[in-house]
């Protein structure tokens, strides 16, 4: 099972919210590239305060002690195998 599958299952338990969203805040700028950039609400400063402010889905696959956790099939890997996951997940 591929990762975007769990998402699409958190999302469900997430009060039903879509997995993708167009947001626009001031910190983006066509100066320092496209203008465009991807946030994750559970991860960086700017990240959580778009989130609170549009109400997105809050999704953390990777638990304090930095495992990943029991909504993925990598429960319990260290995230910092990430890499032997992202390999396996392509084949």
């Amino acid at each position: 099972m591929k990762l975007y599958m769990h998402v699409q299952r958190q999302k469900q338990r997430s009060r039903r919210k879509n997995s993708h969203y167009v947001v626009c805040d001031n910190y983006v700028t066509m100066s320092d590239g496209t203008g465009i950039v991807h946030i994750a609400p559970a991860f960086g400063e700017d990240d959580s305060r778009l989130g609170r402010k549009y109400d997105l889905p809050y999704l953390q696959f990777v638990d304090g002690a930095g495992n990943m956790t029991e909504e993925t099939e990598f429960a319990g890997c260290v995230y910092s195998s990430r890499r032997q996951i992202h390999l396996s997940l392509m084949s």
